[in-house]
């Protein structure tokens, strides 16, 4: 193949891809969020606070920049997916989401679904959080802060018979030199937040640049 017809490939996959109406559904919390947890197992929230991070006008942002055709959509009914399970075949999952794809005139659907499958394991409490997202201090550590995420995204091609997470939960955890918090159990200076939400960024463009292929 000359590499004037692999040029003229790639240009015209970019178009159709570009082309294509996408749907955006969620059920998260956009913002990112501050919580200062109290204890050790099964932490307690007792500081929660907006930070100045909004996911949605982050996609709406990427979408805009790389021309893709989308729009926002508010008619999704998150409760038939309560059931999903990613290793078994969601037949009753993937019949809805379809029809809702043929009804709506979508070629694929990006769905933005909390997490909400920790049981045990959900140490920190997260389902008992106001954020999907954010930074987290702990009680009994000064100097150290987490970067939390307990949402998934779901790219769905109309037609197709299973689903597959790009975006799964993530947590980082980072000794900084300084006390992060204050007396107030708030965060002193933008340090932390300099320092994750970079990586946060780097992590949610590459995610969104496969879900879109």
């Amino acid at each position: 193949m000359s590499k004037k017809t692999i040029q003229l490939f790639l240009i015209l996959s970019s178009i159709f891809v570009c082309s294509q109406k996408i749907g955006i559904v969620s059920d998260i919390n956009s913002k990112m969020g501050y919580t200062f947890l109290k204890g050790t197992f099964k932490a307690t929230p007792v500081v929660q606070k907006d930070l100045d991070f909004d996911f949605m006008v982050f996609l709406k942002d990427y979408m805009k920049k790389n021309n893709y055709s989308f729009e926002i959509k508010n008619n999704f009914d998150f409760s038939k997916l309560e059931d999903i399970n990613l290793q078994t075949s969601n037949k009753k999952e993937l019949e809805y989401v379809n029809q809702y794809c043929e009804e709506n005139g979508i070629d694929k659907l990006l769905i933005i679904r909390k997490n909400t499958s920790y049981g045990r394991s959900d140490i920190l409490g997260m389902n008992d959080l106001s954020y999907n997202y954010g930074i987290a201090t702990l009680s009994f550590s000064k100097k150290r802060a987490l970067f939390f995420s307990n949402f998934l995204i779901f790219p769905f091609k109309k037609g197709n018979n299973s689903f597959k997470d790009v975006f799964t939960t993530s947590r980082l955890t980072h000794k900084f030199d300084n006390d992060v918090y204050d007396e107030n159990h708030l965060l002193k200076d933008a340090s932390v937040l300099d320092y994750y939400l970079p990586i946060f960024k780097e992590k949610l463009s590459e995610d969104l640049q496969n879900a879109l292929k």
